[in-house]
């Protein structure tokens, strides 16, 4: 059982476990460099510490911190997503109480559109974060290119090491391409989710709103403007001359 909850608890949060043993392994690679450095007697020898230990420890100390961004990134949308399904909860508990349910259709039951469509939101989040591992591997490659050019032939130890500073320089660039990604994403979300619950009620109303009444289409009750029952819904404003028969009053705004 505990070996059960440890693998979805690793499938869980395997970034965010997966940036702290990058950062671990960076701190562990900058260390072995700078011991590599103060002992190396050649110059040569020196760079190249200097470009495992070093470089390569920037690059991994920066995936770690990128990773351990994007899944604080990853809770929050997780986190809208449960707030979406309750305030779903929330809107159908409001409507039950004012409308009678269709037949065929249980007490309580959340027939919004969006709590189906949460169901997927991770996968955003996931097709960003495979965009972003490209440029990392290329990164990575460029440092493990570097130092491997590495030599005693001054051109081309320029070269390796100007090939694998150029690794750390394109992680960090996914990095920040990632998370502006990743937040403009979740900015959506939220719009989506608190988006409707949010928005003013419509300004559109007639002068006399004693002749007047609002109705949605699904809803067997009339209401005023801005009633929280018309919340996501298509209203139309309405004589009461001309009001569908068979409707009820509204009883928590009282359009009577």
């Amino acid at each position: 059982m505990n070996r059960m909850h440890l693998t979805r608890w690793l499938r869980a949060e395997w970034d965010r476990v997966a940036g702290y043993t990058s950062i671990g392994v960076g701190v562990v690679v900058l260390l072995v460099g700078i011991s590599g450095v103060r002992d190396a007697k050649d110059v040569v020898d020196q760079l190249a510490y200097l470009t495992s230990g070093g470089i390569g420890a920037m690059f991994l100390l920066g995936v770690g911190a990128t990773l351990l961004l994007s899944a604080d990134l990853h809770d929050d949308w997780r986190k809208l997503h449960r707030v979406e399904q309750k305030l779903d909860r929330v809107e159908a508990l409001l409507r039950e109480g004012r409308d009678s349910a269709p037949e065929g259709s249980p007490a309580g039951e959340v027939t919004a559109p969006s709590a189906q469509a949460t169901a997927q939101t991770p996968v955003p989040l996931r097709r960003a974060r495979l965009l972003a591992l490209g440029p990392l591997l290329i990164g990575l490659a460029l440092v493990v290119q570097g130092r491997m050019h590495i030599g005693s032939d001054p051109a081309r130890l320029t070269a390796g090491i100007s090939t694998a500073i150029a690794g750390p320089f394109l992680a960090a660039l996914c990095a920040v391409t990632l998370t502006v990604r990743q937040k403009a994403l979740l900015e959506q979300r939220k719009m989506a989710v608190f988006g409707r619950w949010l928005s003013d009620p419509p300004t559109s109303v007639a002068a006399n709103t004693e002749t007047s009444v609002w109705v949605a289409d699904g809803l067997r009750r009339y209401h005023r403007a801005g009633c929280p029952a018309l919340s996501g819904r298509a209203g139309r404003q309405v004589e009461r001359a001309a009001m569908p028969a068979g409707l009820a009053a509204c009883g928590v705004c009282e359009p009577d």
